[in-house]
């Protein structure tokens, strides 16, 4: 189960080392700081962040956007294909910029332009 907080709280996920389900293992993960615009966005647009979160941290799919400078992952929400800009800082921490909803179309024609690279 993904966790999350808000800003500067450092993430960890909980996750069980064996069938016995009082031995945990805990393992760091790379700070996401959630930004108020993305909060807003998201909310706007009825996506869930435990799901924004399990997009950024799990997707295969990410490119390089050449046009804004950002890195893009693509993934499903709830069954529909959305794209997150997003930010690495110096200290590896995520900042995504905003989601929205896309197409395979348009991620395919991103890919053959070359605006977005692998």
């Amino acid at each position: 189960m993904p966790l999350f907080r808000d800003k500067m709280d450092t993430l960890t996920n909980v996750t069980r080392k064996s069938s016995d389900p009082s031995t945990f293992r805990i393992q760091n993960m790379v700070e996401i700081i959630w930004t108020d615009y993305l909060r807003y966005r998201a909310k706007l647009r009825g996506f869930d962040l435990a799901k924004i979160e399990d997009i950024i941290r799990y997707s295969n799919e990410r490119y390089f956007d050449t046009s804004t400078d950002r890195w893009v992952v693509v993934g499903k929400h709830s069954g529909i294909l959305v794209m997150i800009p997003h930010e690495i800082d110096e200290n590896k921490m995520i900042i995504p910029i905003t989601i929205h909803v896309t197409t395979r179309q348009q991620v395919n024609y991103r890919v053959r332009s070359g605006r977005f690279n692998k």
